[in-house]
């Protein structure tokens, strides 16, 4: 019996779970350490992790409510969460109930008990899974204040969503992230960080990366994301191809993003590639839109037979049958075991 891919439980914009085959198709064979240092959703790492080809799953992500949800179901403490809430939450919710368990989230999040009690952290969780499955297209959004602030979502009959979790599916997720021993941090640099300090072959690495988009929605945190920030993502970046493997980098086709690339990120890939943008105020800015994935896409040596003549120190002119060269312009490294009676070099 086959398995269907392993899908992230909550909705979340700019998903990326339609483009999980162009992602994967950039990323090494087998299996390898995995780092994503803008969760989010997850739905790369989490199909990754689904498939058993993580040995480890290092994540990172900066909104504390996301972060506590992957926390608490990575821990098991979610599904029990859940199962209180559900009981409290009535069938005919409506917008005054929505703002209720909104406006709890938000007390929540500026508590300063919320890191150093693990309840608490559970609660918050829980809290912004239900919003996450009943509010506006799953809408992640935060205001100035760092206040979650998604209105509720309605239907197309004008009846409310219902916060019905799938508690089976809950199960698989957990499960798969245990299995790629999964780690969390409130910081995508503190992702980088900690893979540049770790141990092991560089080709061990594969570090996917999809940051807000400079221009586009930025409000998943109160912070926002800005072009400085951007600039010190590709600096980043680079430092992790050179030494620690694979790196993917999620931006939108912009002339700024072409222009960071070009100029921090030189001889890297740029392929672009159309998606869907589902979520959008103007319903005709709902179709496919540039994007880029941008990659240290490995050098590719294609050799071509070539016939040509080497000179030696001797004097002697030795015809060669067949040496091999690259395609393309690139330096020419030969290898060459010369015998002769005389013992002479190559010049």
């Amino acid at each position: 019996m086959s398995i269907s891919p392993l899908r992230s439980p909550i909705k979340y914009p700019g998903g990326k779970r339609k483009l999980f085959a162009e992602i994967n198709q950039r990323l090494p064979p087998g299996s390898f350490k995995y780092a994503e240092p803008f969760f989010g959703g997850g739905s790369i790492g989490l199909q990754l992790a689904g498939e058993g080809r993580l040995t480890r799953l290092v994540a990172g992500e900066a909104c504390g409510p996301v972060r506590a949800f992957w926390e608490a179901l990575h821990s098991g403490s979610l599904p029990d969460g859940i199962h209180e809430w559900i009981m409290r939450m009535s069938t005919d919710r409506g917008p005054e109930d929505f703002a209720l368990w909104r406006n709890r989230l938000n007390r929540l999040v500026k508590s300063d008990q919320l890191e150093k009690h693990a309840d608490l952290r559970v609660k918050l969780g829980t809290l912004f899974y239900a919003l996450n499955q009943t509010c506006m297209n799953g809408l992640v959004r935060f205001n100035s204040s760092g206040e979650f602030n998604a209105p509720i979502g309605k239907k197309q009959d004008g009846s409310y969503y219902q916060f019905q979790p799938d508690f089976e599916h809950l199960d698989r997720v957990r499960a798969a992230l245990v299995g790629a021993r999964f780690e969390i941090h409130p910081s995508w640099r503190a992702v980088t960080e900690l893979v540049m300090r770790s141990d092991g072959e560089p080709s061990q690495w594969a570090i996917y990366m999809d940051p807000p988009y400079t221009g586009g929605f930025v409000d998943y945190t109160a912070e926002g994301w800005s072009s400085d920030d951007d600039i010190e993502l590709y600096e980043a970046a680079r430092g992790l191809g050179a030494v620690r493997g694979r790196v993917v980098i999620s931006q939108p086709d912009t002339e700024w993003a072409r222009d960071c690339c070009s100029s921090i990120l030189k001889g890297w890939q740029v392929d672009k590639i159309q998606v869907g943008r589902p979520i959008n105020s103007d319903g005709q800015g709902r179709g496919p839109v540039g994007e880029l994935l941008i990659w240290n896409k490995p050098v590719e040596k294609t050799w071509v037979p070539v016939t040509g003549t080497i000179n030696f120190s001797c004097g002697q002119d030795k015809p060669v049958e067949r040496v091999m060269v690259p395609a393309e312009p690139s330096p020419i490294i030969l290898n060459i075991t010369a015998t002769s009676d005389d013992n002479c070099g190559l010049a």
